[in-house]
């Protein structure tokens, strides 16, 4: 075997700037030069397998190299670039492939057990495991898509859905960040709309498992800033409509009002209170066995219910009153009236109070009595106010059960 050593070789042929070799020949350069505008081409079983061009783009598989590494295959054949290690192995589905697949599709294949990331600024920000989760600000996802935004800062984590042709902002997905509860939130532009509070942990101010709707704090299991609106699928005129200040009962049918209050229901309130014996005139001293008041509220709407009954009477002038209603009779045009319930045998008229009087702009009540014979008692069916000389001083006395019904302002 013969060896052909050669240095500074140059050949001047300016049509072609190649270097051949042949079988049995060694190593002839350890550096490849051309002249001029022209291209370097390597060879192979007399076919171009690479070309360097004139601006140093590389291309193998392709004369007109179109980037610093350019890799082309003829027709829709695969073309990949593989990476490999001593580790990995160096056969076929061993270490990494970069590919342009028979069908163009692009990929990128991990053919190891391994995870695989992206960095940017020289900081890890995806990866997926070898498992398949992928985390975004996390290289420990935990789930299949594992968000987790920075601990140290208010950096949420954040997902975006942004439509920049329509001009309406974009809708995103958020966790709570740092120093606050650990909570979901959705919204739109710079809008949180629905906040979903998962941990009180780290100071936050909602409630485990509440929901807000335009309100990043909720305060109870579901909580709307705003208002709830239930209508007609067929008429929108005719709906439901809650707010803080009530619940609108809107009806277009017939008969209905047209006032803008009409139909809003603005209160409901139920509870109880003290009722009291008192006098038009000078008040009586009175020892109670019984005072047991309650009432409900619905509207401008008030039913009270009450049971009186005393130990001692006495003193005092005037016609006799039920005092301390839980809300104001109404300034309406007319009395309000109701029917009460006496006890008989526990009054000094000789027959039951059976009749009971409200009057507008008062938390008072006038007990009647009515239908009885006899000249004090009412005569021929008339009614009479009771007055405190129809009181008995005596014990379990002057009982009344009264269930009254008046409106308010």
């Amino acid at each position: 075997m013969s060896t052909l050593k050669a240095k500074n070789v140059q050949h001047l042929d300016s049509s072609s700037a190649n270097i051949q070799t042949t079988q049995g020949g060694g190593t002839i350069l350890t550096g490849v030069s051309t002249i001029g505008n022209s291209n370097l081409v390597v060879e192979s079983n007399a076919s171009e397998g690479v070309r360097i061009d004139s601006s140093g783009n590389v291309g193998i598989g392709t004369d007109n190299p179109i980037q610093k590494l350019h890799l082309a295959s003829s027709g829709s054949g695969n073309v990949s670039l593989n990476i490999t290690n001593d580790t990995t192995g160096h056969s076929a589905g061993s270490g990494a492939e970069f590919s342009l697949g028979a069908d163009e599709q692009v990929q990128i294949w991990n053919y190891e057990n391994t995870y695989f990331r992206l960095a940017t600024n020289n900081s890890e920000k995806v990866r997926v495991s070898a498992g398949g989760s992928m985390g975004i600000g996390t290289n420990d996802p935990q789930c299949l898509l594992h968000l987790e935004g920075n601990k140290t800062s208010d950096t949420r984590a954040k997902i975006i859905l942004a439509d920049n042709q329509s001009g309406n902002g974009d809708f995103f997905f958020e966790s709570g960040g740092a120093g606050s509860q650990n909570e979901f939130r959705m919204g739109e532009g710079s809008d949180v709309m629905i906040t979903v509070v998962g941990d009180v942990a780290g100071g936050g101010t909602g409630t485990r498992g509440y929901v807000g709707i335009n309100t990043t704090v909720p305060r109870e299991t579901v909580s709307i800033a705003g208002t709830i609106r239930v209508e007609n699928t067929t008429n929108s005129d005719e709906r439901l409509i809650i707010t803080h200040e009530g619940i609108d009962f809107q009806n277009t049918g017939a008969g209905s009002s047209t006032a803008s209050t009409a139909h809003t229901l603005d209160d409901y309130e139920e509870g109880t209170w003290t009722p009291e014996y008192t006098a038009s005139g000078t008040a009586p001293t009175f020892t109670y066995d019984n005072q047991i008041g309650v009432y409900t509220k619905i509207g401008n709407l008030v039913t009270v219910g009450w049971r009186i009954r005393t130990d001692s009477a006495s003193g005092g002038s005037g016609n006799l009153w039920v005092t301390n209603l839980p809300f104001t009779i109404g300034n309406t045009d007319f009395d309000q009236r109701g029917v009460a319930a006496i006890w008989s045998n526990d009054w000094n008229t000789g027959g039951n109070p059976n009749h009971c009087t409200g009057r507008k702009g008062e938390n008072n009540v006038q007990l009647s009595v009515w239908g009885l014979t006899g000249d004090d008692q009412g005569t021929g069916g008339q009614s009479r106010l009771l007055t405190v000389s129809d009181f008995v001083n005596s014990l379990n006395s002057n009982q009344s059960y009264c269930t009254f019904t008046y409106f308010v302002d």
